[in-house]
């Protein structure tokens, strides 16, 4: 898959930590009891956890602090997959043939 689009700054990536692991019924409650949010991916065990995190480079809500070679390799890259898109990202992932 390749990744199209751009960054509309949205600062969603900026304001959330999260991690995608085999969901059971005993992390769907630890994480749901610590107000984390779960997006369980259709047709599969999998699901993506976010964590409230807000990255200390984040500035005026949206804007990062950080440009060019400043800004991590992983910021620059993100999102890598498509179960890593958050909610109003401006990139999405389409089939190469």
């Amino acid at each position: 898959m390749t990744r199209t689009g751009q960054c509309n700054q949205c600062g969603t990536c900026c304001k959330l930590a999260g991690y995608i692991t085999k969901l059971t019924a005993e992390h769907l409650e630890w994480a749901q009891a610590r107000g984390f949010e779960v997006n369980q991916m259709p047709g599969s065990p999998y699901a993506q956890v976010l964590i409230p995190h807000t990255c200390p480079h984040l500035r005026d809500g949206t804007a990062c602090d950080l440009h060019g070679d400043n800004k991590p390799k992983t910021c620059r890259e993100f999102p890598t997959v498509p179960e890593h898109l958050l909610p109003g990202c401006g990139f999405s992932f389409e089939e190469v043939n």
